[in-house]
């Protein structure tokens, strides 16, 4: 196993560590040094060529790390999404140049789980008409008229019954009791 002691690693999610202070401070001892992205944003492949060129590891969200930026970094050896799916990095430049790239499969089953209960709350009561009405200053028509809303009662702890057919979300409720 190759020692990661004295490598650098660049981290480019801004989420990294935002929630577990944690994660940073174990990143940080177990490397030599660690350079996160000031920008609060996904770094286009320019940018990334301009910080890579003495990178060891990168760990990625959504940015765009094409061949032009294996390229550029002579000593990475791997790249590692920080979410799921690899869309943003060019496999085959990676595998050319020796780099191992990762990502996280199902690390965001739940949240994806509580983003599409929150759509379905947002649909079901028009909501999206609703907010257009309000900020065009109509706040008397909140729903449109070709809108049908869904009462909050046809959903059920991650399943939206749709007459007799019943549909799971996810195994966890953002709902349950803990």
């Amino acid at each position: 196993m190759t020692s990661v002691a004295g490598s650098v690693v660049l981290v480019t999610p801004r989420s990294f560590g935002r929630e577990d202070l944690d994660l940073r401070a174990e990143l940080e001892a177990a490397v030599g040094e660690v350079r996160y992205n000031e920008r609060g944003r996904p770094l286009t492949a320019a940018e990334l060529r301009a910080a890579v060129g003495d990178v060891d590891g990168l760990l990625a969200g959504l940015d765009e790390v094409d061949a032009t930026v294996f390229a550029a970094a002579p000593r990475l050896r791997v790249v590692a999404r920080y979410g799921v799916g690899t869309s943003n990095v060019d496999l085959r430049a990676a595998a050319a140049r020796g780099v191992v790239v990762t990502s996280t499969p199902g690390a965001n089953t739940e949240a994806v789980a509580e983003l599409t209960i929150g759509f379905i709350f947002a649909l079901a009561r028009g909501l999206g008409c609703a907010d257009r009405a309000v900020r065009a200053g109509c706040p008397g028509r909140l729903v449109h008229p070709c809108v049908p809303t869904l009462p909050a009662h046809r959903y059920d702890g991650g399943h939206l019954r749709l007459g007799q057919r019943t549909r799971p979300l996810h195994p966890v409720s953002p709902l349950k009791e803990e």
